[in-house]
C-alpha cells in the first residue's frame, strides 16, 4: 500500500503539471493573437506555477505529519523496545530528511522556472515594444531549443547566475541588433583579455616568490632516489628505525593494505613525528627510506612556506596538495616529509585561551640540564665539561611551549608572512582526511537526481518491508593514502592540535647514541675510510674502536662522522706544518716559543718511514674530536707561567676531586692545558652509565669538583686567578638548585660546624651564579634565594664542599709530581704534550684511583687555614726586603713545582 501511495503521489503531479502546461500552450496556439513563442512562454509559466503550488501544498502536509509524529506518546517501554523505537525513529528522521530535501530541490527548480519564464516574457515584451524586435529575431533560436536550454541551465545554475546570464545575453543580443556585428570586435577581446590579464598580474606579483618556495620541494618517485645510503647505513638508532620501518611497511606495502582493510582506514597511520636533538639521523633515515620505498616521497623544508608576503605559504601548500594528489592517484600512496617541522607546526598564539603563560622546557632535572653551558657544552669558562648522551634531549611527555614574542613585519604582515599560522588550518584539514569525491562525479550524480526530482520521481519507497531508492547513490571519496612525516629538534614548540592521534600521534624518538651504538657507528665510518685506503691499521683494531667510542660520548651521529672526516684534513695540516718548520730551521729562521714546542714534540716523526702518509691516525682523530668538543686550539693566548697554573688547576683542582668523589659515576675523556674556545684548559668528563638518574651524592661530588679549582690554586700558588669565576658561578647555581629545586640539603653536622661551613660558603657564593639559577628556574628560584633558611643551607653546602676538597688536596698534594701516575708527573706531562686523551688518560685514571689517599674520620679535625680564604697582602715587603709579588714562592707556590 505504501508503494502504491508513493507512486500515486508522484504520478499525479508528474502527469498533471506537463498536461496543464501543454493545454495552455495549445489554447494560446489556436488563438490568432499569440505567436508560437508566446504560447510556449504561457504554457511553461502555467506548468511551473502549478508545480510551485503543488510543492507548497506538499510542504504543508509534510510539516503537519512531522509535527503529528513528534507529538505522539508511546507510554512506558522496556529497554529493548526503547532501542528498537530509537532505531526506527532515526530511520524515519533520515527518510523524512531525504523527502524534505527532494521537496526543497523540486520547489527551487520550479521557482527558477517561473523566474526564467517571466524574465523571457519581460525581455521579449520590451524588445518588441521599444525596438520592434520580435522574439524569434531576439533569441536567434527556435522556442523549443530555447526552452530545453533554459531547463538545463535551471538544473545547473543558482538563481543569481540565471538572472545575470539573462541580462548579459539579452544585452548582447540587443547590441547586435542595434549596433550591428561590429560590437563583437569590442566584446570578444575584452572577454579573452580580462582573465589573461588577471592571470598575468597574479604571476607577476606572486610568481617569482612562489617559484623560490616551490623549487625547494623535492619530489622523489620510486627508484628515483639515490642518496647513497640505505636503512642499514642508519646506525645507532635500532629502536627508532625498527618503529619507522614497521610503520612504513604498513603504509607502503601490499601486506599493509591487507591489514588496513581488516581494521579500516583509521588503522593506517596518518602522521609520524620524528624528534630528537640535531644530528641524530632523522633526515638521514628518511633519505634511506626514499631509496627503498615503493611509494613516492616529497621532501618539504619548512622554508618552502616562509615568505615576506602574506598568502604565498597557502599557495605553496595548495601546490603541494595538487602534486601529492597526482602522485597518490598514480602510486596509490604518497609520503610527505616536513623537515624542521616546528616552523610549520608551531603552537598558535592564544591556543591555550587568554594570554598563555608558556613554560620553559622541563626535562628530567639532572646535572646535565641544571647548569648553564656554552656552545661547546662546557659548564664553566675554565672548561669543566659535563657531557652526556641525553644532553639537550626532550622527553615526549614534557612537551610544553616556550614563551614566544611575535613581531609585526613592515607593511602590517606578521612574522613568517603567513607561512606558518596561515598554513596550519589547511594542513590540519588535510590530515583529517576530509576528502571530497571528484567534482565531475558529484556534478553528474547531483544533476541526474535533480532531474528525477523535477519529474516528481519519489526519492524512495517501501515494498515488501524493504526500502527501494530511486536516486543515483552518492559518490565515494577516493582513498586518502597520504602519510605525513615530520622531523623536529624542538617538539615542545608544536601545536597540541598536531600532536593528537590521527595526526602526528605516533612519535618516534631519535636519541644520541649509546656506547654500543657509537661502536657500531665507528665501525661503519672506519670501514669507509679503510675502503679508501686512508685508515691507519692501528685504528682497525677492536680495542681502538672501543676506546674511540668511549671518547665520543655525548656526540651525535653527524658529529662522530664529522670527526672522522676532519681527522683526514687535520692530518694533512699537521704534515704541512712539520715540513714548514723543518724548512724554516734549515734556512736558519727564528721560531717563536709555540713553534719551538711543537717542533720539539713532533720532530722525531720525520725519522720514521712513511711518516707523511695521508692517513687518519689516532693523533688526528683526537685533535678533530677536541675541535668538535671545545673549539680549535689557540696556544698563543697563554704564557708558560699561566700554563703551569692551569695544569695544577685542571689536575689537582678538578681531576683529583673527580677521581675521589665521583669515580664510580664519572670518567674523564680529556685532560688539557691547550686553550680552546676561550678556555685555557679543561677536564671533560662523562657519566659512566649514560642514562641513569643521579642521587644526591653525585651532585655533592660534582659540587666539590667545581670548587676544587679555587682551592688548588690557593694551596699551590697562594692566590686564585679570574679563570675560577665560572667554577664559582656554576657551584652557586648547583647548590641553589639542590636546595631550592631538588630538596637536597647539607650533610649531617653539628650546629657549630654548620655555622663554620656557612661562613666559609659565603666566600664562594657569587651573584652571577644566583642569577643563573633564578633565570633557569623562574620565579621559584628567586624566592628560594630570598628565603633565609634555604639560603643558609645553600651556603652550608658550599662550605662543606670547600672543606672536603681542601682536605683531599692537602692530603694528596704530592700526586701532582708522582711518577706512579704517569712518567714524569702529571703536571709536567701536561706541559709537555698539552692534552692527555684515550688509553693514556684511562691508564692515568686507573692509577689515580689506586694512588689517592682516602679521607678518614681523623681528617675531620683538620680545617683549612685562614690563608685559604685570605692570603697575605702582596704589597708589603717580607723580612728579607723582597717584594712578595716577585718571589718564586708567591709566583709558583712551591720550589719544586
Amino acid at each position: 500500500m505504501e508503494l502504491i501511495a508513493g507512486l500515486m503521489g508522484a504520478l499525479i503531479p508528474m502527469i498533471s503539471v506537463p498536461l496543464i502546461g501543454f493545454f495552455v500552450f495549445l489554447m494560446f496556439t489556436w488563438s490568432p493573437y499569440f505567436s508560437t513563442f508566446a504560447a510556449f512562454i504561457y504554457g511553461a509559466l502555467a506548468s511551473f506555477v502549478v508545480g510551485v503550488v503543488i510543492c507548497v501544498i506538499q510542504g504543508r502536509i509534510n510539516k503537519y505529519v512531522s509535527n503529528y509524529f513528534l507529538s505522539e506518546e508511546y507510554g512506558t517501554l522496556k529497554g529493548s523496545e526503547r532501542r528498537a523505537m530509537a532505531r526506527k525513529a532515526v530511520r524515519e528522521v533520515r527518510e523524512d530528511s531525504i523527502r524534505k530535501h527532494a521537496w526543497q530541490t523540486r520547489f527551487n527548480l520550479y521557482r527558477r522556472g517561473v523566474i526564467i519564464v517571466v524574465a523571457l516574457f519581460v525581455v521579449a515584451y520590451f524588445a518588441n515594444s521599444l525596438f520592434g524586435i520580435y522574439p524569434k529575431d531576439l533569441f536567434k533560436i527556435s522556442p523549443y531549443l530555447l526552452i530545453a536550454l533554459w531547463v538545463i541551465l535551471v538544473l545547473l545554475l543558482p538563481d543569481i547566475f540565471l538572472v545575470l546570464l539573462i541580462v548579459t545575453l539579452t544585452g548582447i543580443s540587443l547590441s547586435l541588433h542595434i549596433l550591428g556585428p561590429t560590437i563583437l570586435m569590442y566584446f570578444i577581446p575584452f572577454l579573452f583579455l580580462m582573465p589573461m590579464n588577471f592571470l598575468m598580474m597574479f604571476l607577476v606579483m606572486f610568481g617569482p616568490l612562489m617559484i623560490i618556495n616551490i623549487a625547494q620541494i623535492q619530489t622523489l618517485k620510486p627508484t628515483d632516489a639515490r642518496w647513497g645510503n640505505t636503512p642499514d647505513d642508519v646506525r645507532g638508532q635500532k629502536s627508532a628505525m625498527r618503529q619507522l620501518l614497521l610503520q612504513i611497511r604498513i603504509i607502503a606495502s601490499a601486506e599493509g593494505d591487507e591489514m588496513v582493510k581488516k581494521v579500516g582506514e583509521r588503522g593506517r597511520p596518518r602522521g609520524i613525528l620524528l624528534f630528537g636533538p640535531p644530528g641524530v639521523g632523522k633526515t638521514h633515515s628518511m633519505r634511506a627510506m626514499a631509496t627503498i620505498l615503493n611509494a613516492p616521497i616529497m621532501i618539504i623544508p619548512a622554508s618552502a612556506f616562509s615568505s615576506a608576503f602574506m598568502g604565498v605559504g597557502i599557495w605553496t601548500m595548495f601546490v603541494v596538495k595538487i602534486l601529492a594528489g597526482i602522485l597518490q592517484k598514480k602510486y596509490k600512496c604518497v609520503i610527505l616529509f616536513f623537515d624542521e617541522a616546528e616552523q610549520i607546526l608551531m603552537r598558535r598564539q592564544g591556543v591555550m585561551g587568554g594570554e598563555y603563560e608558556a613554560k620553559n622546557i622541563e626535562a628530567r632535572p639532572t646535572i646535565l640540564n641544571i647548569l648553564e653551558r656554552d656552545s661547546y657544552g662546557r659548564v664553566a669558562n675554565c672548561g669543566l665539561g659535563f657531557i652526556g648522551a641525553n644532553e639537550d634531549e626532550i622527553s615526549p611527555s614534557s612537551f610544553s611551549a616556550p614563551r614566544t614574542h611575535r613581531f609585526m613585519f613592515p607593511g602590517g604582515m606578521g612574522g613568517m608572512g603567513g607561512g606558518g599560522a596561515m598554513v596550519q588550518p589547511v594542513l590540519l584539514n588535510w590530515m583529517d582526511g576530509m576528502r571530497t569525491p571528484p567534482l565531475l562525479s558529484r556534478i553528474w550524480r547531483g544533476k541526474v537526481n535533480d532531474l528525477a526530482t523535477a519529474f516528481w520521481i519519489p526519492p524512495m519507497t517501501k515494498f515488501g518491508g524493504k526500502t527501494i531508492h530511486f536516486r543515483v547513490p552518492p559518490a565515494d571519496p577516493p582513498p586518502d593514502n597520504a602519510v605525513f612525516v615530520a622531523a623536529t629538534n624542538m617538539p615542545h614548540m608544536i601545536d597540541p592540535a598536531f600532536q593528537r592521534y590521527g595526526r602526528f600521534g605516533l612519535k618516534i624518538h631519535f636519541s644520541k647514541p649509546s656506547e654500543e651504538d657509537r661502536e657500531d657507528l665507528i665501525d661503519l665510518f672506519f670501514s669507509r675510510l679503510k675502503e679508501k685506503g686512508i685508515l691507519d691499521p692501528d685504528l682497525d683494531q677492536l680495542d681502538r674502536k672501543k676506546e674511540f667510542a668511549r671518547a665520543t660520548v655525548g656526540l651525535s651521529h653527524v658529529e662522530i662522522e664529522q670527526v672522522t672526516m676532519d681527522a683526514y684534513m687535520l692530518r694533512n695540516v699537521h704534515i704541512q706544518r712539520v715540513r714548514e718548520l723543518k724548512r724554516r730551521l734549515d734556512s736558519k729562521d727564528e721560531l717563536d716559543q709555540y713553534e719551538k714546542r711543537f717542533w720539539e714534540r713532533f720532530k722525531g716523526e720525520m725519522e720514521q718511514s712513511g711518516w707523511d702518509r695521508m692517513i687518519v691516525n689516532w693523533e688526528s682523530l683526537s685533535e678533530a674530536l677536541m675541535n668538535i668538543r671545545s673549539g680549535e686550539a689557540n696556544p698563543a693566548i697563554t704564557s708558560p707561567r699561566h700554563r703551569k697554573t692551569t695544569a695544577y688547576h685542571e689536575f689537582m683542582g678538578h681531576m683529583l676531586p673527580l677521581g675521589y668523589f665521583c669515580q664510580d659515576v664519572m670518567r674523564p675523556v680529556a685532560l688539557s692545558v691547550m686553550p680552546r674556545g676561550g678556555a685555557l684548559g679543561m677536564v671533560i668528563h662523562v657519566p659512566i652509565e649514560e642514562r641513569d638518574p643521579e642521587p644526591q651524592r653525585v651532585f655533592d661530588g660534582l659540587l666539590r669538583v667545581m670548587v676544587g679549582s679555587v682551592i688548588a690554586e690557593r694551596v699551590f700558588f697562594g692566590d686564585n686567578q679570574p679563570g675560577v669565576s665560572g667554577d664559582l658561578d656554576q657551584a652557586t647555581s648547583l647548590s641553589a638548585s639542590m636546595v631550592g629545586r631538588l630538596a637536597m640539603g647539607p650533610r649531617n653536622c653539628s650546629e657549630d660546624e654548620e655555622e663554620i661551613y656557612a661562613n666559609m660558603g659565603k666566600g664562594f657564593f657569587t651573584l652571577k651564579g644566583a642569577a643563573m639559577f633564578s633565570a633557569e628556574s623562574g620565579g621559584s628560584g628567586a624566592s628560594s634565594l630570598q628565603d633565609p633558611d634555604k639560603r643558609h643551607k645553600m651556603l652550608v653546602l658550599l662550605g662543606q664542599a670547600v672543606v672536603d676538597v681542601w682536605r683531599l688536596i692537602d692530603k694528596n698534594r704530592t700526586l701532582a709530581d708522582d711518577d706512579t701516575l704517569i712518567r714524569g708527573g702529571v703536571c709536567n706531562k701536561l706541559l709537555e704534550v698539552d692534552e692527555i686523551t684515550g688509553s693514556e688518560l684511562e691508564e692515568l685514571w686507573s692509577n689515580l684511583g689506586k694512588s689517592v689517599k682516602p679521607l678518614t674520620n681523623e681528617d675531620k679535625i683538620k680545617w683549612p687555614p685562614k690563608e685559604i680564604f685570605a692570603s697575605e697582602n702582596p704589597f708589603y715587603e717580607n723580612n728579607n726586603g723582597e717584594d712578595i709579588w716577585s718571589t718564586p714562592e708567591y709566583m709558583y707556590g712551591m720550589d719544586d713545582c
